[in-house]
């Protein structure tokens, strides 16, 4: 379990590292741009507003509540995370860039402490049973699916996106 959970962590911190590559590609005057802008084109309450900063923000949001609700989780628990407004709000108004690199060291820490029975425990989540480790996954393909995004974004800019894949 422990294997895996070394596994995870060290794609997931690809994951980070290439999102940070993709957002220094992105010139700073863009962070805020909306490429289409309809009703549909938001994520609810947790980002209403689709742009690279708020991606990237709920990206690194998203892996700290995950993160300490999994440490903190017991048995049979059903996990509920919050928004994150807070958080959020604070990472707006800072450097987030910086912010998120601080974050992402501190969640990997937060994994590596993570013990074989939390990637064992049985936890519900999203209307699903799950292990402490495939809700860990769950998390990584979150965070891929909104990777996707970015890149899109980017290429909708005319900026050439990082190859997340070198071909």
């Amino acid at each position: 379990m422990l294997e895996e959970r070394d596994r995870f962590l060290k794609l997931f911190d690809i994951q980070v590292k290439n999102a940070n590559a993709w957002l220094a590609k992105m010139p700073k005057d863009m962070y805020d741009w909306i490429p289409i802008e309809n009703p549909n084109v938001q994520l609810g309450a947790r980002v209403p507003t689709l742009t690279i900063k708020a991606f990237h923000i709920h990206m690194t949001v998203s892996d700290r509540l995950w993160l300490t609700a999994l440490e903190n989780s017991a048995e049979g628990e059903e996990l509920v995370i919050p928004l994150g407004e807070e958080l959020t709000e604070k990472l707006f108004k800072a450097d987030f860039a910086s912010e998120n690199t601080r974050m992402h060291e501190e969640n990997k820490k937060i994994i590596l402490n993570y013990s074989a029975e939390t990637l064992r425990r049985n936890i519900k989540y999203a209307n699903a049973e799950r292990t402490g480790m495939e809700f860990l996954w769950n998390a990584y393909a979150h965070r891929a699916h909104h990777l996707g995004h970015m890149d899109i974004y980017l290429r909708q800019a005319n900026v050439e996106a990082p190859a997340y894949y070198p071909f």
